[in-house]
């Protein structure tokens, strides 16, 4: 059960944020730090204790606070990012956490950030993506093992980052990207792998509070196949931070 949160004010600067995929739309930052509010609003009536760090406006990804560190209850691993631009956004959120957590550096040639981690229970599937190489897993299992998880080393296709295309929803249900479905089927055996259909593969970024999944809004048909497997769900609109390749799972540290 997760019991806080570590969220990061929206930068004045979001616009400038880094696209992989998709082409600049203009950010109004008004909206989005309303959106952000209402976000840690969410987390804090699901019963989170949230810290809300302060924004930077020389850092425009900032809010995107999930990148830069992997959080278990034993260790926090401060991530070496793959935009080496990012790395600046670290130190706060260091500091935060290993005033009670043991932390952990990891160095070049070493590179992996946050939203390529995906956990289901003891087991860490990791992306191997435009973002996190392969040192960077192999650090992440070195350091994990020690502490009972396993690291999965996992090809990202089509996505930015593994939890781009697929979250876990909780009951057994993982939610997945078309492209993705191949690769988890081998990964995840005996789980339910719901895939939205193409016009709402941005609904496959689901975050899952304890008894609670939280989705984006928008998504009809992910809202409605979640229901009829059991979950209950929270819709957030987070429309401003889709323009920035972001989903709800980047804007948060759950611990």
């Amino acid at each position: 059960m997760y019991q806080q949160a570590i969220t990061r004010g929206v930068s004045a600067k979001l616009n400038d944020c880094y696209l992989e995929y998709k082409q600049p739309e203009l950010i109004d930052i008004g909206a989005a730090r309303h959106q952000h509010d209402a976000y840690v609003a969410t987390l804090q009536d699901l019963g989170l204790k949230v810290t809300v760090l302060p924004e930077d406006d020389d850092l425009p990804d900032c809010c995107f606070v999930e990148d830069s560190a992997v959080v278990t209850e034993s260790f926090a691993l401060i991530t070496n990012m793959g935009t080496s631009e990012r790395n600046g956004e670290r130190e706060v959120v260091a500091e935060f956490l290993t005033r009670d957590l043991k932390g952990i550096r990891m160095q070049p040639p070493a590179q992996l950030e946050g939203g390529d981690v995906l956990r289901i229970g003891r087991t860490l599937y990791v992306g191997l993506s435009s973002r996190t190489n392969r040192e960077g897993i192999n650090f992440l299992r070195h350091i994990s093992s020690d502490h009972g998880y396993t690291v999965v080393e996992t090809p990202v296709v089509g996505a930015l980052h593994l939890k781009t295309a697929v979250t876990y929803a909780g009951k057994g249900v993982v939610v997945c990207s078309a492209a993705m479905r191949p690769i988890m089927e081998n990964l995840l055996e005996g789980m339910d792998i719901f895939v939205p259909p193409l016009t709402e593969e941005g609904g496959a970024n689901v975050l899952n509070v304890n008894d609670t999944t939280v989705i984006p809004a928008g998504y009809p048909h992910v809202a409605e196949a979640l229901m009829v497997r059991g979950l209950t769900l929270r819709e957030l609109d987070i429309s401003e931070f889709e323009k920035a390749e972001a989903g709800l799972t980047c804007m948060s540290i759950l611990f």
